[in-house]
């Protein structure tokens, strides 16, 4: 891959690019795993496109519509790691590394693990910059039976949407997702 001056921009703007960047893809994963989907909406700017391969590609109405029945019965996290991020003015590129769980409640419980990453494309809209693409490629992947951990027990626990504890007690903190 070929670096250039203005891919590696590490100007002040750049750097708070970035910053913002980085922060969107966090937001993707707290909407996933929290089921908020109307902050998930708001990530994408108009006419973008979701790519899960040949499970769905579209924009992002149809994804939420394809996503929220299959999440009704998922616990997830969605763990970001590696970035590299390109800047070119008001539009960027990225390659996002993400570990992804997925526990699938049911008479017996499957969790599924995923290595992989988000092939992303942004658009500063409005003076924000939001998903233009978002393209998920699987590098591997395990399936096994979800056994609960007695040490989770003693623990608050995680929820959906309201039933979170995240909006109890970072109260002003949600505030600033709007």
């Amino acid at each position: 891959m070929d670096d250039t001056d203005h891919t590696t921009n590490f100007s002040l703007q750049g750097l708070a690019d970035r910053a913002e960047i980085t922060d969107l893809v966090a937001r993707y994963s707290h909407a996933v795993d929290r089921h908020d989907y109307d902050l998930l909406a708001s990530l994408y700017a108009p006419g973008a496109i979701q790519d899960h391969g040949a499970a769905f590609c579209g924009e992002i109405d149809a994804f939420i519509a394809w996503l929220r029945p299959s999440m009704g019965s998922m616990r997830t996290q969605h763990v970001v790691g590696n970035m590299i991020i390109r800047l070119f003015g008001n539009e960027a590129e990225a390659e996002v590394y993400t570990v992804n769980y997925h526990i699938i409640d049911g008479e017996r419980p499957v969790q599924f693990i995923g290595g992989g990453r988000y092939l992303d494309r942004y658009v500063k809209h409005h003076g924000r910059w939001l998903f233009a693409r978002r393209r998920r490629v699987i590098d591997w992947s395990r399936e096994e039976p979800a056994l609960p951990s007695p040490h989770t027990a003693s623990s608050a626990q995680g929820g959906h949407g309201p039933d979170d504890p995240v909006w109890t007690e970072l109260a002003r903190w949600r505030q600033t997702f709007g």
